[in-house]
């Protein structure tokens, strides 16, 4: 109950709870923990009806529970109600005397959002047991910091402090916060949550902090000004950092990292940071141009402004030095230093007040070594750093924020590499600088006269790592190259003869990175200098890219588990168009059904067309050895031109499906083609002609050793045409054989179609039920399209129900989904507009409605599909009379009821009959004949563009 209420069944099982009456109820039972009594509850929320009546909303009210599918441990008598199960409310009770310090209570809010639409007693209790419960958070985050403190970790102990750093009510968590923060060097935030505080403390009591408070800030603020670093970015980074070196375990910490990636960089703005730990502050040396081991005491001794006497031992003397100081030494680039590495370590051994800070593109592999790997700047970080190196070379050219980041994204965030990209703007537009460096890498060159060698051009930094491998690792990192994403240790294996030695070989040396669990990635820079050297030799080039198709396509040549392969949809889109190009028809044959299964449920239609036009240019030739790949072809074209609204181009490329099967004698593939036709036909004829097309294909189906196929023929003809009874019992056919991991998509179309289905037949609170289920199961599955339908679904029957602020919160979930994402389905977002208009114009917000009526209304032009247009005028019309423009309302009104009788079977659902009835009860006779009139001469698309051009009448 604390951050996202949910309920957690089971591994695979979780139910998210919303600020509905029945899951308000649920909560409140849980939060109790002993037996309610049933007035309990009638007051809680229904205090202001008769006792009877609440009495009665309470027994309906505990049907609607028992009836949860999910539901254990729930108990009601006569006179009470309890439901005892764990929360992470009593977690937070007990968290006091937790011994781990780093797992305290994640949020201390309880039931977020819960107040929303909630009875007045009901919000009363909520915000007062809120209060209640943050006190105790608080609290059991003090106790947890003040454990991670003792155990030698005030960078932990800090963190742990910061969500409850707002409270300005209390300033105990704020000095013990700055306390820590200052001892685990990270005084700019400690300073930073101290001028928050005050804000608050003046903005929300009108009093300024304690003399304490004041006097530690005093102090931090002159130590933040005496650091004149001009680094871009790396806050977090130096925050954990520091943390580290606090820790009095980690003695040896190695800053790990690709050549240009910043290491030096981020030591050198470390070490500036660390005057509240070290005594006797930090020093920095250089191991770069060293070649000989034996000089590395004297290089320390320089560092350290101390020489050393030629007649004792070097290393005795460097110990002698530092044995007694309380200092952090830096030792920079010491990767090709291997012999000297021991040293290090014997220093560490021989002098308990120094802490080392290496920088090394190889982990040492030392007893005592922590290990910190550095990345790339964020994409923001490495643009704001372009833009101000931008500025110092062509001070008059003004760099776009997409540019920078273009620029940034393509040298991965490495600081060398914006260094390098920089200068080439005195000749190349920022565009063209990507073009080039993508054709040959080696342009990224003339880094400054007083960098390092290997720090003058991106060849040099690349080379200098390059010298250091084996014949094989140069070979490995080479063939992983031809990987445009992140990709596994099997497809490693696969294409690059990688196994887990060598992966952890590359990874050691900072040619490889971990990205998420489980995958692996080259770094851009060190990607672009390997394909180049790949490059050279085209018959290797060939042979693995070769390799890499066969790999990640035979991840899609099981339709049903494409979805669980999505992270790899840009190796699978290379592999397909290396296929395609050397003419590999068997390999294209098996994967394109998974290939546009894959491209559909990411919402990548357009991307998908673009390849998929490519491979029938070549294999379309009329020759017999190719028409089954055709039928595959067409079939998946007519699918993505029907989910981005192209009805009439996809109706003709699931004919050209249907016919390349017939001549191939493919039934599986004559199957899947009438299936695309049936669906585009829905749109251009209706849903009698969709339900014809299926019924063709079901005998078929039924003959064949495909249980998959059958399922989606089932699925289909639930959504094609009336009686709605046959729908359903297709619909659960489907349901009932759509078991096991392998189909949850298929399973989570079905729900959404059965849902809509109940919805049609009156049943809808099953019809939220279902969708509920629904969402559990997309989001378990990360289908982001699925999820958007779902909760505009949901936000349509919660308005059937007068449930306006559920429908609105709904349908703003939806809206945010696809504002952040890149979806390019037009019927989805058509029907996100429409739905989103239809609850604003419920819930009186006519200007929204408005809105939302002229986007649907654009892009239902887009799709030149009556109903899309139908429905989109017609809340329009309704718009235009609830305004009193009774004459251009009710014409509009009426040319859609006349679609409703002359237009194909689908317009049916648009106009329910009270709408009519509603919008004309009192009005003249004559205006609503002069409607009709006018309604019988309009040609609809005309009158949909003159509405989108608005405003004027029509």
């Amino acid at each position: 109950m604390l951050g996202t209420a949910r309920v957690i069944v089971d591994e695979q099982t979780e139910i998210r709870l919303r600020p509905t009456l029945r899951d308000q109820a649920l909560a409140y039972l849980v939060y109790a923990g002993d037996w309610v009594s049933r007035d309990r509850l009638g007051f809680m929320f229904w205090a202001d009806v008769p006792d009877q009546t609440a009495r009665h909303n309470v027994r309906q009210l505990l049907k609607r529970i028992r009836r949860l599918e999910w539901i254990q441990g729930f108990e009601a008598d006569t006179d009470r109600v309890r439901w005892l199960v764990p929360t992470d409310v009593d977690d937070l009770r007990s968290a006091s005397s937790l011994e781990n310090p780093s797992d305290p209570p994640a949020s201390g809010t309880l039931l977020p959002g819960f107040e929303r639409g909630a009875s007045f007693e009901y919000e009363e209790w909520l915000l007062s047991e809120r209060r209640r419960v943050f006190g105790e958070w608080r609290g059991a985050l003090l106790d947890a910091a003040e454990r991670a403190a003792r155990v030698g970790d005030p960078g932990a102990a800090a963190a742990l402090l910061e969500p409850a750093l707002f409270d300005a009510a209390d300033e105990r968590v704020l000095l013990r916060y700055m306390d820590l923060a200052a001892r685990a060097g990270q005084h700019e935030a400690a300073v930073n949550a101290y001028r928050s505080f005050t804000r608050g403390l003046q903005s929300e009591l009108g009093i300024e902090p304690s003399r304490e408070a004041q006097d530690l800030f005093g102090r931090l603020a002159d130590l933040d000004r005496g650091d004149q670093s001009h680094i871009v970015g790396r806050t977090q980074e130096t925050k954990v950092i520091l943390g580290l070196l606090a820790s009095p375990d980690c003695r040896l910490l190695t800053l790990l990292g690709p050549g240009g990636i910043g290491k030096s960089t981020l030591a050198t703005h470390v070490a500036g940071n660390t005057a509240p730990i070290y005594a006797d502050g930090s020093t920095f040396v250089s191991l770069e141009s060293i070649s000989n081991p034996s000089v590395i005491p004297a290089v320390i001794a320089g560092g350290l402004e101390a020489q050393l006497d030629e007649r004792l031992d070097p290393v005795e003397q460097i110990i002698s030095m530092l044995s007694d100081k309380h200092l952090l030494l830096v030792v920079d680039g010491v990767e090709h230093l291997p012999v000297g590495w021991a040293l290090l370590a014997e220093l560490v051994h021989a002098c308990p007040g120094l802490d080392l800070l290496v920088t090394s593109r190889e982990r040492l592999r030392l007893e005592d070594e922590w290990v910190y790997e550095v990345e790339g700047l964020s994409p923001d970080e490495a643009a704001e750093m372009f833009r101000r190196r931008a500025r110092q070379v062509a001070p008059d050219l003004v760099v776009s924020d997409e540019d920078a980041r273009s620029i940034a994204e393509l040298v991965g965030g490495s600081p060398l590499g914006v260094e390098l990209a920089v200068p080439w703007l005195r000749t190349l537009s920022p565009q063209e600088i990507i073009g080039e460096v993508l054709a040959d890498p080696s342009m990224l060159k003339g880094g400054s006269r007083d960098a390092p060698s290997r720090h003058r051009s991106l060849e040099a930094a690349m080379a200098h790592s390059w010298q250091l491998l084996s014949n094989r690792e140069k070979h490995a990192i080479e063939a992983l190259a031809v990987f445009v994403a992140p990709f596994t240790r099997e497809l490693a294996a696969s294409v690059a003869d990688v196994d887990a030695s060598m992966l952890s070989e590359l990874r050691d040396k900072s040619l490889i990175g971990q990205r998420g669990e489980g995958l692996y990635a080259s770094h851009p820079l060190v990607r672009q200098y390997a394909a180049s050297r790949l490059a050279t030799d085209s018959a290797r080039r060939s042979e693995v890219r070769s390799r890499h198709a066969r790999s990640v396509l035979g991840l899609v040549e099981q339709p049903e588990r494409a979805i669980t392969h999505r992270r790899h949809l840009d190796d699978i889109v290379q592999g397909w168009l290396h296929a395609v190009e050397s003419r590999d028809h068997d390999l294209i044959e098996r994967s394109v059904d998974g290939l546009g299964w894959l491209l559909e449920r990411t919402g990548r239609m357009v991307q998908g067309l673009q390849i998929l036009d490519r491979a029938v240019a070549i294999f379309d030739d009329g020759a017999e050895a190719t028409r089954t790949v055709v039928a595959g072809l067409r079939t998946v074209e007519a699918t993505l031109l029907q989910r981005l609204g192209r009805y009439q181009e996809a109706v003709e490329a699931a004919r050209a499906a249907v016919e390349a099967a017939t001549q191939a004698n493919d039934r599986r593939r004559l199957v899947r083609a009438l299936v695309s036709l049936a669906w585009a036909r829905k749109w251009t004829e209706g849903h009698v002609a969709q339900q014809q097309t299926l019924l063709e294909a079901l005998p078929i189906a039924r003959t064949l050793d495909d249980e998959l196929l059958l399922i989606e023929v089932l699925r289909s003809l639930g959504c094609s045409a009336p009686p709605l009874e046959k729908c359903r019992q297709y619909l659960t056919d489907a349901l009932s054989r759509a078991v096991g991991p392998n189909r949850l998509v298929i399973r989570c179309q079905i729900l959404s179609n059965l849902g809509s289905v109940l919805w049609g037949l009156g049943e809808i609170p099953e019809a939220i039920h279902l969708n509920e289920r629904l969402l559990d199961l997309a989001g378990s599955q990360d289908l982001l399209a699925m999820t958007i339908f779902a909760r505009l679904d949901m936000a349509f029957f919660h308005s059937e129900i007068s449930d306006l602020d559920s429908a609105h919160e709904l349908c703003q979930q939806a809206e945010t989904l696809i504002a952040s994402t890149e979806i390019d389905s037009l019927d989805l977002k058509l029907y996100a507009a429409e739905v989103t208009g239809e609850i604003a114009r419920l819930r009186g917000d006519s200007d929204t409605a408005q809105r939302m009526v002229h986007e649907a209304l654009r892009l239902a032009s887009a799709t030149r599909v009556p109903p899309f247009g139908l429905r989109s005028l017609r809340l329009h019309a309704q718009l235009l009379i609830d305004r009193g423009e009774l004459e251009e309302g009710l014409g509009l009104l009426a040319l859609v009821c006349s679609w409703t009788h002359r237009g194909p079977d689908f317009t049916a659902w648009i106009l329910d009959p009270r709408i009519w009835e509603d919008s004309t009860k009192e009005i003249d006779p004559g205006l609503i004949d002069d409607a009709h009139r006018w309604a019988r001469d309009q040609d609809l698309g005309q009158v949909v563009e003159r509405v989108i051009r608005g405003p004027g009448r029509i």
